[in-house]
Protein backbone atom coordinates (compact mmCIF):
# COMPACT_ATOMS: atom_id res chain seq x y z
CA UNK A 1 0.00 0.00 0.00
CA UNK A 2 3.04 2.49 0.86
CA UNK A 3 3.94 2.04 -2.99
CA UNK A 4 0.58 3.08 -4.54
CA UNK A 5 0.17 5.85 -1.83
CA UNK A 6 4.10 6.83 -3.16
CA UNK A 7 3.07 6.60 -6.85
CA UNK A 8 -0.17 8.76 -5.84
CA UNK A 9 2.33 11.45 -4.28
CA UNK A 10 4.93 11.30 -6.84
CA UNK A 11 2.48 11.92 -9.81
CA UNK A 12 0.58 15.08 -7.50
CA UNK A 13 4.70 16.35 -6.81
CA UNK A 14 3.86 15.94 -3.23
CA UNK A 15 7.89 14.72 -2.98
CA UNK A 16 8.46 14.53 0.93
CA UNK A 17 5.57 12.31 1.29
CA UNK A 18 6.30 10.39 -2.00
CA UNK A 19 9.71 9.87 -0.33
CA UNK A 20 8.56 9.10 2.96
CA UNK A 21 6.08 6.39 1.57
CA UNK A 22 8.42 5.07 -1.52
CA UNK A 23 11.26 4.56 1.73
CA UNK A 24 8.70 2.07 3.40
CA UNK A 25 8.10 0.38 0.42
CA UNK A 26 11.40 -0.33 -0.36
CA UNK A 27 11.39 -2.68 2.53
CA UNK A 28 9.02 -5.56 0.09
CA UNK A 29 11.18 -7.34 -1.97
CA UNK A 30 8.94 -6.87 -4.85
CA UNK A 31 8.71 -3.68 -4.49
CA UNK A 32 12.15 -2.20 -4.12
CA UNK A 33 13.71 -1.89 -7.36
CA UNK A 34 10.85 0.06 -8.68
CA UNK A 35 10.38 2.35 -5.56
CA UNK A 36 14.13 2.74 -6.28
CA UNK A 37 13.49 4.14 -9.71
CA UNK A 38 10.63 6.68 -8.67
CA UNK A 39 13.05 8.04 -5.50
CA UNK A 40 15.73 8.33 -8.78
CA UNK A 41 13.64 10.71 -10.87
CA UNK A 42 12.38 12.39 -7.55
CA UNK A 43 15.95 13.32 -6.24
CA UNK A 44 17.06 14.06 -10.24
CA UNK A 45 13.88 16.33 -10.27
CA UNK A 46 13.45 17.59 -7.37
CA UNK A 47 11.47 20.91 -8.82
CA UNK A 48 9.84 19.92 -11.40
CA UNK A 49 9.19 17.37 -14.78
CA UNK A 50 9.91 20.46 -16.96
CA UNK A 51 13.38 19.77 -18.15
CA UNK A 52 14.08 24.12 -18.50
CA UNK A 53 13.10 24.65 -15.19
CA UNK A 54 14.43 22.00 -13.40
CA UNK A 55 17.88 22.48 -14.78
CA UNK A 56 18.10 25.59 -15.91
CA UNK A 57 18.01 28.96 -14.25
CA UNK A 58 18.33 32.34 -15.59
CA UNK A 59 20.51 30.83 -18.21
CA UNK A 60 22.33 28.81 -15.90
CA UNK A 61 22.44 24.77 -14.81
CA UNK A 62 20.77 24.35 -11.41
CA UNK A 63 23.05 21.58 -9.41
CA UNK A 64 21.94 19.03 -8.01
CA UNK A 65 23.11 19.13 -4.22
CA UNK A 66 26.23 16.77 -3.81
CA UNK A 67 23.68 15.21 -0.92
CA UNK A 68 20.91 14.41 -3.40
CA UNK A 69 23.95 12.96 -5.67
CA UNK A 70 25.14 10.24 -3.43
CA UNK A 71 21.09 9.38 -2.36
CA UNK A 72 20.85 8.58 -6.43
CA UNK A 73 24.58 6.75 -6.45
CA UNK A 74 23.18 4.84 -3.52
CA UNK A 75 19.79 3.68 -4.60
CA UNK A 76 21.38 3.00 -7.87
CA UNK A 77 23.81 0.85 -6.23
CA UNK A 78 21.06 -0.80 -4.67
CA UNK A 79 18.62 -1.46 -8.22
CA UNK A 80 19.20 -5.54 -8.71
CA UNK A 81 21.00 -6.45 -11.56
CA UNK A 82 18.69 -9.11 -13.01
CA UNK A 83 15.75 -6.89 -13.00
CA UNK A 84 17.08 -3.56 -13.68
CA UNK A 85 20.13 -4.24 -15.25
CA UNK A 86 19.40 -1.47 -18.23
CA UNK A 87 18.27 0.71 -16.01
CA UNK A 88 21.39 0.74 -13.83
CA UNK A 89 23.51 1.43 -16.90
CA UNK A 90 21.61 4.52 -18.02
CA UNK A 91 21.77 6.05 -14.61
CA UNK A 92 24.90 5.24 -14.03
CA UNK A 93 26.28 6.36 -16.69
CA UNK A 94 23.55 9.93 -16.22
CA UNK A 95 25.33 10.21 -12.73
CA UNK A 96 28.41 9.74 -14.16
CA UNK A 97 27.86 12.68 -16.28
CA UNK A 98 26.00 15.45 -13.49
CA UNK A 99 28.68 14.53 -10.95
CA UNK A 100 31.88 15.35 -13.08
CA UNK A 101 31.48 17.89 -15.88
CA UNK A 102 34.35 16.25 -16.98
CA UNK A 103 32.89 13.49 -18.04
CA UNK A 104 30.28 14.57 -19.98
CA UNK A 105 31.83 13.85 -23.23
CA UNK A 106 32.10 10.13 -22.20
CA UNK A 107 28.51 10.01 -20.66
CA UNK A 108 26.95 11.34 -23.89
CA UNK A 109 29.29 9.12 -26.23
CA UNK A 110 28.09 6.48 -24.22
CA UNK A 111 24.33 7.37 -24.39
CA UNK A 112 24.34 8.19 -27.97
CA UNK A 113 26.04 3.84 -28.11
CA UNK A 114 23.13 2.73 -25.97
CA UNK A 115 20.47 4.66 -28.60
CA UNK A 116 21.13 2.04 -31.52
CA UNK A 117 20.97 -1.08 -29.79
CA UNK A 118 17.76 -2.97 -29.76
CA UNK A 119 17.55 -3.76 -25.68
CA UNK A 120 17.40 0.21 -25.19
CA UNK A 121 14.75 1.27 -27.53
CA UNK A 122 12.12 1.08 -24.74
CA UNK A 123 14.14 3.74 -22.94
CA UNK A 124 15.67 6.00 -25.93
CA UNK A 125 13.13 9.26 -24.58
CA UNK A 126 14.84 8.56 -21.41
CA UNK A 127 18.50 8.68 -22.70
CA UNK A 128 17.51 11.05 -25.39
CA UNK A 129 16.35 13.28 -22.46
CA UNK A 130 19.36 13.05 -20.44
CA UNK A 131 21.76 13.56 -24.18
CA UNK A 132 19.41 16.94 -23.94
CA UNK A 133 20.34 18.00 -20.74
CA UNK A 134 24.55 17.22 -21.08
CA UNK A 135 24.75 18.99 -24.49
CA UNK A 136 22.89 21.60 -23.01
CA UNK A 137 25.03 21.82 -20.41
CA UNK A 138 28.28 21.90 -22.71
CA UNK A 139 26.45 24.17 -24.92
CA UNK A 140 26.88 22.12 -27.94
CA UNK A 141 23.21 23.77 -29.79
CA UNK A 142 24.22 22.26 -33.38
CA UNK A 143 23.81 19.27 -31.72
CA UNK A 144 20.70 20.17 -29.74
CA UNK A 145 19.03 20.71 -32.35
CA UNK A 146 19.29 17.10 -33.63
CA UNK A 147 18.55 15.96 -30.27
CA UNK A 148 15.14 17.54 -29.73
CA UNK A 149 14.38 16.34 -33.73
CA UNK A 150 14.82 12.70 -32.15
CA UNK A 151 12.93 13.39 -29.54
CA UNK A 152 10.19 14.95 -31.54
CA UNK A 153 9.98 11.57 -33.47
CA UNK A 154 9.36 9.34 -31.01
CA UNK A 155 7.02 7.18 -30.24
CA UNK A 156 4.87 6.91 -26.98
CA UNK A 157 5.78 3.64 -25.63
CA UNK A 158 4.35 3.48 -21.91
CA UNK A 159 7.22 2.03 -19.76
CA UNK A 160 6.37 3.33 -16.12
CA UNK A 161 3.72 2.51 -13.30
CA UNK A 162 0.34 1.77 -14.56
CA UNK A 163 0.24 2.75 -18.04
CA UNK A 164 2.68 -0.15 -19.01
CA UNK A 165 0.27 -2.70 -17.36
CA UNK A 166 -2.88 -1.08 -19.19
CA UNK A 167 -2.07 -0.58 -22.24
CA UNK A 168 -0.52 -4.19 -22.28
CA UNK A 169 -3.71 -5.20 -20.73
CA UNK A 170 -5.82 -3.63 -23.26
CA UNK A 171 -3.48 -4.81 -26.56
CA UNK A 172 -3.93 -8.42 -25.22
CA UNK A 173 -8.02 -7.51 -25.11
CA UNK A 174 -7.59 -6.32 -28.58
CA UNK A 175 -6.15 -9.62 -30.02
CA UNK A 176 -7.88 -11.78 -27.98
CA UNK A 177 -11.22 -10.82 -29.93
Amino acid sequence: LNYCYGVYYYTIRNLNLAIQELTKARNSPDLHGPSNLILIDIYLHSNSFNLYSNFLQKEKFKTISKQHLEIIKSLIHELNEEEFSVEKKIYCIVYEGLADANKLPEAIKQLEVYLNKPIYEMYQSLVLYFIAIFYLKSKEKEKLKEVFHSIKELTYRPKHFFDNYYFRARSEEHTSE
